[in-house]
C-alpha cells in the first residue's frame, strides 16, 4: 500500500520538478558516501566560513529569545531596515528609503526567488551570466521562464561583454542578473565593465538584479561597485545581500532587497506568501552585526588571505590553470581540462585519489565544464593539506598519462 501511494505521488509531482535534474553537487557527496570515506575527506566543496558568529552578533540572539517574539512587520523590524539603508548609503553609495525600499527577507536566496516571482511571466527570459549560481537559473525554469545564457570572459580578470548582452535583449526579457564578487569564479566585475552594462540597462529600460553577497571579501585591491551606485540605475536595479557571509551566519538565513518603493511594493505580496516575515530572532540578530564592532573582520580577512595564497600557489606551481584572478569570495575555480575527463569524472577522481570534495564545474552552466571549483572558507591546516593532497595527486595522474 505504501508503495502505491509513493508511486502515487511522484506522478502528481509538477512537470518542472520532474524535469529537474539531479544537482551534480548532491552526486558527489553520494559518491563519497558510496565509497565510505565520509569521515576521511576534506570537503572544500562548501561556500560557507568556519569561524563562529561573533559574540556581541550570539548575544543579541540571546536576549532576543528571552523576550517577546511576534510576527514583525512584513519588511522587517524598523530599526534593521533603516541600519540597512544607513549602510548602503556609506558602505555602497546607494540611497534607499528604510521604509519603503528595504526588506528583510530569510536569506539572499528568498529575496532572490521572490524578486523573480515578482518578474516572470511564463515564457519572458533572464539574462544570466555563465558560470553562475544555480538557483538563478533553477529559479527561472520553476517560474516558467527562461534562462539565456551569455558566457562570462574568464580571462586575466572577470568580463562581461556588453555588447553580447544587447543581442539577447528581447521583447520578452524581464532582467539581467549580475553575481560580483562571483561565485563560483571568484573573480570581481571592474567599475568600467559595470558603467558599460549600465549603459545597455539605461537604454533598453532593463532591470537588473544584483547579487552582492560576497562584497566584503575582496584581494588584491579589488574593488567592489554596487550596480545601483552607477549613474541611471538606482531605481533599474534590484540589490540582494546577506549577513551569511560578512558575519558568519549562514544558518541565521537573514538577507535583504533594496529596491524602488514600486517593486518593493509588488515584491511584498509575493513575499507573504512564502515567510510572512524573516525570523524575528535573526533579525534582531542582523541589526546587532550591523551596529556593532568589525575589530573581527581584520583576523578572518587575514586567514583567507592566508587559504587563498596556499592554494593558488600551490596550483601555479603544479602547473594547474585558475581561468579568472580569484580577487575575491573565497573560492577558486580550476581548469581540468588536461586530465582529459569532464568536471564530474574530475571531481571523484580527487575524492578517490586526493580524499578531496570538490564541486563540479557543470552545475554552474555550460560554461563552468572543465573546471572544478575549490572553497577555501576553512581552516588553514586543512587548506594546506588539501593543496598538497591535490597537487600531488595530479602529479601522479600526470605520470601515468
Amino acid at each position: 500500500m505504501r508503495l502505491k501511494f509513493i508511486v502515487a505521488m511522484t506522478d502528481k509531482l509538477a512537470r518542472t520538478v520532474k524535469s529537474m535534474p539531479k544537482s551534480p553537487f548532491y552526486a558527489i557527496l553520494d559518491y563519497v558516501a558510496e565509497l565510505g570515506l565520509d569521515k576521511e575527506v576534506i570537503y572544500l566543496n562548501q561556500g560557507e566560513p568556519h569561524f563562529l558568529t561573533p559574540p556581541h552578533i550570539r548575544e543579541a540572539a540571546k536576549k532576543a529569545v528571552d523576550g517577546n517574539n511576534p510576527y514583525t512587520p512584513q519588511p522587517g523590524i524598523p530599526e534593521l531596515c533603516e541600519a540597512i539603508a544607513k549602510k548602503l548609503k556609506v558602505e555602497n553609495a546607494i540611497s534607499v528609503d528604510p521604509g519603503t525600499e528595504v526588506f528583510v527577507t530569510s536569506g539572499a536566496q528568498a529575496a532572490l526567488y521572490a524578486a523573480l516571482q515578482t518578474l516572470i511571466n511564463p515564457g519572458d527570459e533572464i539574462i544570466v551570466p555563465s558560470p553562475y549560481y544555480p538557483p538563478y537559473v533553477i529559479d527561472t525554469q520553476i517560474l516558467n521562464g527562461k534562462a539565456v545564457i551569455v558566457p562570462f570572459g574568464l580571462g586575466e580578470s572577470l568580463t562581461l561583454d556588453p555588447e553580447e548582452i544587447e543581442k539577447d535583449v528581447t521583447d520578452r526579457t524581464k532582467a539581467l542578473l549580475i553575481h560580483s564578487p562571483n561565485n563560483p569564479t571568484g573573480g570581481v566585475l571592474s567599475r568600467e565593465n559595470l558603467k558599460a552594462i549600465a549603459e545597455v540597462a539605461v537604454r533598453h529600460q532593463l532591470p537588473v538584479i544584483t547579487d552582492e553577497c560576497y562584497e566584503k571579501i575582496l584581494f588584491d585591491g579589488a574593488e567592489h561597485v554596487s550596480m545601483a551606485s552607477l549613474p541611471g540605475m538606482r531605481d533599474q536595479t534590484i540589490t540582494i545581500s546577506s549577513f551569511s557571509k560578512t558575519f558568519s551566519m549562514t544558518g541565521w538565513r537573514v538577507g535583504y532587497l533594496a529596491a524602488s518603493a514600486d517593486f518593493v511594493k509588488s515584491f511584498a505580496k509575493i513575499h507573504h506568501t512564502i515567510n510572512i516575515c524573516a525570523n524575528s530572532i535573526a533579525q534582531r540578530a542582523a541589526y546587532a552585526a550591523l551596529t556593532g564592532p568589525r575589530d573581527f573582520w581584520a583576523d578572518w580577512y587575514r586567514v583567507y588571505e592566508t587559504n587563498r595564497k596556499i592554494l593558488v600557489d600551490s596550483l601555479k606551481d603544479a602547473g594547474v590553470r585558475i581561468p579568472a584572478r580569484a580577487t575575491g569570495t573565497f573560492y577558486v575555480m580550476i581548469d581540468i581540462t588536461g586530465m582529459n575527463m569532464n568536471s564530474e569524472e574530475a571531481c571523484r577522481f580527487f575524492v578517490r585519489e586526493a580524499k578531496i570534495v570538490l564541486t563540479p564545474g557543470s552545475g554552474f552552466g555550460p560554461q563552468g565544464e572543465g573546471y572544478v571549483r575549490m572553497s577555501y572558507a576553512t581552516q588553514t591546516e586543512k587548506v594546506t593539506l588539501a593543496a598538497e593532497r591535490i597537487t600531488g595527486s595530479l602529479k601522479k595522474l600526470k605520470r601515468k598519462s
